[in-house]
């Protein structure tokens, strides 16, 4: 195809598409689009911000944990995490707490040790 063949290609493409009203429904569907997006946007963003931090909260109770070379269960983190205050402060008191449970008890940590030391903490 030469050069005038595809200006007319062009041409032909641009009128057909005005014709069908491609024109405005090309501007129209970016805002469309924009206020679906915007809508939907901050809600997304906020589930996967909770996720990463509950995430980055239950590494940080592993390693406190692990520095005191307890071994605790993904049942205990996973319990914790979500009924805890968020932050890397409570995740070192809670593991000072429930090592000390642990030794005063004689029992490895498990959920009733792990609701009695956050019971204490929270009230």
């Amino acid at each position: 195809m030469n050069l005038r063949g595809r200006q007319h290609f062009i041409r032909q493409t641009m009128s057909v598409g005005a014709a069908l009203g491609a024109r405005d429904g090309f501007q129209r569907a970016p805002e469309l689009a924009l206020a679906d997006s915007r809508d939907r946007l901050p809600g997304a963003l906020t589930r996967r911000s909770l996720v990463v931090a509950s995430v980055l909260l239950g590494a940080v109770l592993v390693k406190h944990f692990a520095d005191r070379q307890l071994r605790v269960m993904p049942l205990v983190i996973g319990y914790l995490v979500p009924r805890m205050e968020r932050s890397f402060a409570m995740a070192a008191t809670l593991a000072a707490r429930l090592d000390e449970l642990a030794l005063a008890t004689g029992r490895p940590i498990g959920l009733p040790l792990t609701r009695r030391a956050l019971a204490e903490l929270v009230a």
